[in-house]
């Protein structure tokens, strides 16, 4: 690969841009790969605002890159922000693997704030180039929702997968969440399925990908290269030796909540049941929530902390998480201010996002008596059962109330008489649209494939919207009329229970009744074949002079190569095996047996890799693949033995030299 010219010189320029004295940032290489050992991380401080030590910089990230790909480190960063000038002492204007990197206690002032957005993808590895255009339109948004706001141009990156903006901003180290939050409040308004801003760079120290280095997670293969973090602008911003930075009030206006969505009982939205009173003029709410009350009757498990957190709220800490049972004490909670305003948070990682307002919906809305004082009784829209009309209204809801939350009786479709809740409306569309045969952890298989929660949960279509505004539990106004702008966001509460519903209801791989000719037959040969037929080379010593000679071939190919009269014959280190069996007449066939470990071996699909032996052999057979035997066994070991059948598929067009199969093995 070719290195683009690199862009450091103006990327670090801009870095140290109005300074009057020393700006030091420390640069981390890593996983460096070393001749022996395991790779190491290294590190040094550079003074930025000198000549020398700059060009010190790039002397290091130029030798870097002028390694072979397969011994450059996996990626190089600087610290976002400057450090404490004394950790020069560290190693000045140099690398080194003994140096100690620098913590957010080092950092004084929070000169910039670094917005990343990366494309959703399984770890460890490069993006495609789709999965990167996606994040570039995510960036791109946030950059033009930033703009609107008021905030000066940042400089802005290829981070070599995704995309990263600096912010000039002025704010101390130790900023009381407020960079955190203001990350938050990007990701909830930008964020999709396909890429997302990373909320977890708001700590002072954090470091950021360094223009004209390489990105190089994974190996560099087609369709997901490493690819070299690139400029794509630098702002004008040094005018008259002052910096134009984003004020702390921008970043301030930013993280603010814009709507009560993280739990506030402030001032309600018209026809928000249940509605809390106006703030009294001290500061209180008029109606208070009985937090314990509401929890008991919805019974929710909880304990109160003894003492109140850093901002003085009361804290309850769930037993279970609404949202996952594996969650919970002390990791879920609700918490009240001493004016009543309250919150909600679970600080595990699939839970990020859900506040006092996802936590009110999964528990079940309080009543009016849950507040003191109690409010005025909702209103309810009466209907009729469409297969009884002759029942009467709906009788007013209290704390058995079947729409109450997601344990409520009527919570299972099929079991009301009346129209079903939200999540049994989203649980028989599920089943309409995918039509799946079986689960795979969080994933159902289907026609055209597996469907993963996230993907089936993200986004509900006019179809859908129109059918769940008959949803006994619709959001509603408080004159009975539903509110159709909150059916989005009441599905998003819902289809993961939903979803939960229709996983239950499914055998999984092995349970399900399928044959040779499904779906997932085809998907599992599929795989084994990839696996059988990905190229693997191996070398041979010949001559008196020790010469090595390598060939490559797929690893069917060196089966029919190794294959002989006899026992089985191992292809060297890999989990495979061959030999010949003659059928009578003249004519032979040949037996290839492996074992699930060969898989992890070769590059094959994940899902594959990752079987146990039982279930691989359990599904080889099932799906016509092969079989496991105690009468054949390569070894003495247990393997699955592939069917003639699924043999001679791999082998077609594979050229076959007559003199090199039937011969002894003593060859």
């Amino acid at each position: 690969m070719t290195a683009p010219p690199p862009d450091r010189d103006r990327f670090l320029c801009w870095y140290a841009a109005g300074a009057d004295g020393p700006v030091v940032a420390e640069v981390r290489a890593l996983k460096v790969p070393r001749r022996y050992g395991r790779p190491v991380t290294e590190a040094g401080f550079f003074d930025l605002a000198d000549p020398a030590h700059r060009g010190a910089l790039s002397r290091v990230v130029a030798g870097y890159n002028a390694r072979r790909p397969a011994d450059q480190p996996r990626g190089v960063y600087i610290t976002v922000n400057p450090v404490n000038p004394d950790l020069l002492a560290r190693a000045s204007g140099r690398v080194t693997a003994e140096t100690v990197s620098a913590s957010d206690k080092d950092v004084c002032r929070r000169l910039i704030m670094m917005v990343d957005v990366d494309p959703v993808r399984p770890s460890g590895i490069s993006a495609t180039d789709a999965e990167k255009a996606a994040a570039k339109v995510v960036f791109g948004g946030v950059l033009d929702d930033l703009h609107a706001r008021g905030w000066a141009e940042p400089l802005a990156q290829e981070s070599g997968n995704g995309y990263q903006a600096w912010y000039r901003v002025g704010l101390p180290g130790e900023d009381g969440g407020l960079v955190e939050r203001a990350l938050k409040a990007l990701a909830a308004r930008h964020d999709n399925p396909a890429a997302k801003v990373d909320t977890s760079v708001f700590n002072a120290s954090r470091i950021g990908k360094l223009p004209g280095t390489w990105a190089r997670k994974g190996d560099d293969v087609p369709g997901r290269p490493h690819r070299m973090a690139a400029l794509i602008s630098v702002p004008d911003d040094v005018r008259g030796g002052e910096v134009v930075a984003t004020h702390r009030v921008r970043v301030e206006e930013l993280a603010a909540p814009q709507v009560p969505e993280s739990g506030t009982c402030g001032r309600p939205k018209a026809g928000s049941p249940p509605a809390p009173a106006e703030p009294r003029s001290a500061g209180e709410y008029r109606h208070r929530l009985l937090v314990g009350r509401w929890l008991d009757a919805r019974g929710v498990a909880y304990r109160v902390k003894d003492r109140p957190d850093a901002k003085g709220r009361t804290v309850y800490v769930l037993e279970d998480c609404p949202f996952d049972p594996t969650h919970g004490d002390p990791d879920s909670c609700v918490m009240q201010a001493p004016d009543g305003q309250l919150s909600a948070i679970c600080l595990h990682a699939s839970c990020s996002g859900r506040g006092w307002k996802a936590f009110k919906g999964a528990i079940g809305a309080p009543e009016p008596d849950h507040y003191d004082p109690p409010l005025a009784p909702r209103p309810r829209v009466a209907f009729k059962a469409p297969t009884k009309p002759q029942d009467g209204p709906r009788a007013a809801a209290g704390p058995e109330d079947a729409t109450a939350g997601p344990d409520a009786p009527d919570a299972a479709p099929g079991v009301q008489d009346g129209p079903p809740t939200g999540a049994g409306v989203i649980l028989d569309y599920f089943r309409e649209r995918y039509r799946p045969d079986f689960r795979r952890g969080t994933a159902v298989h289907t026609a055209d494939g597996f469907v993963p929660m996230g993907e089936a949960c993200a986004v509900a279509d006019s179809v859908l919207i129109a059918r769940l505004e008959r949803a006994a539990d619709a959001p509603q106004y408080q004159n009975g009329a539903v509110k159709r702008g909150s059916l989005p966001a009441f599905f998003k509460t819902w289809s993961r229970v939903a979803w939960g519903d229709l996983l239950n209801s499914l055998p999984d791989e092995d349970g399900a009744d399928l044959g040779a000719g499904s779906a997932a037959a085809e998907a599992f040969r599929r795989m084994v074949r990839d696996a059988m037929l990905s190229e693997v080379v191996l070398g041979d010593v010949i001559g008196k002079d020790d010469v090595t000679r390598t060939e490559r071939r797929s690893l069917i190919d060196w089966c029919l190569k190794f294959a002989k009269l006899g026992p089985w014959k191992s292809i060297r280190s890999k989990r495979c095996w061959c030999k010949v069996v003659p059928l009578g007449g003249g004519e032979i066939v040949t037996k290839v047996a492996v074992r699930v470990e060969l898989f992890g071996q070769l590059r094959s699909d994940r899902t594959l890799s990752e079987m146990t032996q039982n279930t691989f052999a359990a599904r080889a057979e099932k799906y016509g693949v092969g079989a496991s035997t105690r009468q054949d066994r390569p070894e003495g070991r247990a393997a699955v033995v592939l069917s003639d059948s699924f043999v001679a598929e791999l082998t077609e067009g594979i050229p076959l030299d007559p003199e090199d199969l039937g011969r002894s093995p003593e060859r």
